[in-house]
């Protein structure tokens, strides 16, 4: 399957810590103590093709889940890879120190 870009994802978690009520025209249909839920997050790391990068408007700045929005809307297929192992956020300047520190052999 040829697709135009693909993007990490990775599986993340979120639990509500209250119970949650399903409604159906204001009557309880059912209520679901701290559920958990599961989705996929983008994990920052991209592969893009030739005519992916063709569609990046130049001069101006575009964020990568607005690349792929625009390839999505024109008909190019995008995939997901899930990531396994080791990952670690660094949006800001303290995750990247922490994540140096991981990345540091032990003694």
């Amino acid at each position: 399957m040829k697709v135009s870009a693909t993007m990490s994802i990775l599986d993340y978690e979120v639990q509500i810590p209250y119970g949650v009520v399903r409604l159906e025209d204001g009557l309880i249909q059912s209520i679901v103590e701290k559920p958990l839920f599961t989705q996929f997050v983008n994990a920052g790391i991209y592969v893009l093709e030739p005519d992916a990068i063709a569609l990046v408007r130049s001069g101006g700045v575009q964020d990568m889940p607005e690349i792929f929005n625009i390839l999505i809307r024109n008909g190019h297929r995008t995939a997901g890879f899930p990531v396994r192992g080791y990952w670690r956020d660094v949006g800001r300047i303290s995750d990247l120190d922490d994540a140096n520190r991981d990345s540091v052999p032990k003694p």
